[in-house]
């Protein structure tokens, strides 16, 4: 089948996600992540959204690049809740033809199946439903006084109170631009 696919780079590897399941894609300040509890969050444009670095899953590595900016996948959800993946580089969208990885290889996890690119490389497509059941769920609660785009939210976990107000961004909806 072709499709629509977000091309990105996680650890020097090229990976796919289906453009139907991003909703946008935002370029950050990697000092505008909050770390709190086992979970890092940004605060975009008034909502808390929970972040998962691909890192974690290709290399169990947990730190970020030594870059001082990043890239930030909104996914869509089945249960309307936005979730972010940080990556290390956007490379664009792409019109792919999508393979199956066939009975021995079905069951990885996080992996839909597969692409062959122009320069004859294989590059996995990426199973968001895996990636957002990776997300632990943290309710936010919202304190109703804070006035203006740059004031602290309080969150429900008093532990969560590290890293700056608000996240600065260079948003970009995937459909509207054609990166």
């Amino acid at each position: 089948a072709i499709s629509q696919a977000l091309m990105f780079v996680v650890s020097n590897e090229r990976f796919a996600l289906q453009l139907s399941t991003v909703d946008e894609t935002v370029s950050l300040k990697t000092e505008s992540i909050m770390n709190t509890m086992d979970m890092q969050i940004i605060k975009l444009r008034n909502e808390m959204i929970p972040l998962m670095g691909l890192r974690s899953i290709i290399q169990n590595q947990n730190e970020m690049t030594d870059t001082k900016e990043c890239s930030v996948i909104i996914l869509n959800t089945s249960n309307n809740q936005k979730q972010g993946i940080i990556v290390d580089k956007l490379l664009g969208r792409e019109e792919i033809v999508v393979k199956t990885l066939g009975t021995h290889l079905k069951n990885i996890k996080y992996v839909s199946g597969a692409t062959i690119m122009g320069d004859g490389s294989v590059t996995l497509i990426l199973d968001v439903n895996d990636l957002t059941e990776s997300f632990s769920t943290i309710k936010f609660n919202y304190d109703e006084d804070v006035v203006g785009d740059t004031a602290d939210s309080k969150l429900s976990d008093k532990s969560a109170t590290e890293g700056p107000a608000e996240v600065s961004v260079k948003s970009k909806s995937i459909l509207d631009t054609g990166i």
